[in-house]
């Protein structure tokens, strides 16, 4: 594993130059289906690789690490006790990382509720709390919801925001007007800064979905036409209201926006798509070939011999990203 980072990291350093770098590892759709944390290293449980990640990011220099989601707290739905037990592997594996880490809420993270019980056992909140207060104790400052299920991060250094979403928030698939309200006004960073925005899900069907999704209404995502919306917005200086929320990108604030990073989808894509720019990363799962979407890239992989996850970079002065599979 070693050899291969530092492999990736070359290519990585080559490709920076001197030039102004942000730069983060992205982890997503880990689904382990064991609470604990096997000693010895069991590398077959995709959780495993968490601290190559890391290890990763700190080599790199990078500014954050990002986790996208789908740790699959729904396989662990037989008792509140082994979700709790799954949720904190989660946070030990990820409490040495030296950087702050973003997570993401995903569509398998709020459990299944429990026997006798109506609403699944994972709220917004407790996720939130459980994860996203771990940079705080790191003493780095996010920016947070009210429920801490999302939020930003600034790198003033690097002229970089990075905006994580929720996008299992009200709905299945989707944002509150509330988050999309954040939303707008977070893109609205210092002059001369780049934003991304992280999330699970991918709201362009046209490459995020599977074949199957497709004509299911619970796919197409609360308020993620929206989400769409403000973003080409930023991007061409527009302004409007909808759904009682409003943005205004029309003063030139903002600085440029590198686009969407996604998981979910269990496959690799990006797109141009009306000016906004969407990646999305395949993680550690699977899809199977009826379900791609044209021009999707599924790798096959033996969990205790491959890691599957990214080294993002992005050059605020440039608007250039960077993805490396590692």
């Amino acid at each position: 594993a070693s050899a291969e980072i530092e492999k990736v990291l070359a290519r990585y350093r080559a490709w920076k130059g001197a030039d102004l770098t942000a730069a983060f590892t992205l982890v997503t759709d880990v689904h382990s289906h064991t609470a604990e944390i096997a000693e010895p290293v069991d590398w077959k449980d995709k959780k495993a690789h968490i601290p190559l990640a890391i290890r990763t990011a700190v080599l790199a220099d990078a500014d954050f690490v990002a986790d996208l989601g789908d740790h699959d707290l729904d396989r662990m739905s037989t008792s509140r006790e082994k979700i709790e037990r799954r949720m904190a592997s989660t946070v030990t594996l990820y409490e040495p990382c030296p950087l702050p880490v973003l997570f993401c809420m995903g569509n398998h993270d709020h459990g299944r509720p429990l026997p006798g019980e109506k609403d699944p056992p994972v709220s917004n909140a407790r996720f939130g709390e459980a994860f996203n207060t771990l940079a705080g104790r790191r003493g780095h400052k996010l920016v947070l919801s009210d429920d801490k299920s999302w939020g930003y991060y600034d790198m003033p250094s690097k002229r970089t925001r990075a905006i994580f979403l929720n996008t299992s928030d009200s709905a299945y698939y989707g944002y509150s007007e509330k988050q999309v309200q954040f939303f707008a006004d977070a893109l609205r960073a210092p002059k001369g800064w780049t934003t991304v925005a992280l999330q699970h899900y991918c709201i362009v069907s046209a490459i995020g979905h599977w074949r199957s999704w497709r004509q299911k209404e619970a796919f197409t995502g609360k308020n993620a036409a929206l989400v769409q919306r403000i973003a080409e917005d930023m991007i061409g200086r527009g302004k409007g209201s909808e759904n009682g929320v409003t943005w205004d990108f029309t003063s030139g604030e903002g600085g440029s926006f590198a686009g969407f990073f996604c998981g979910d989808s269990h496959f690799d894509h990006q797109i141009d798509w009306q000016n906004v720019h969407y990646t999305i990363s395949q993680g550690y799962a699977r899809c199977s070939d009826y379900n791609l979407s044209y021009g999707a890239v599924c790798t096959p992989f033996e969990r205790d011999r491959m890691c599957l996850f990214e080294l993002v970079a992005v050059k605020p002065d440039k608007g250039v990203v960077k993805v490396a599979g590692v």
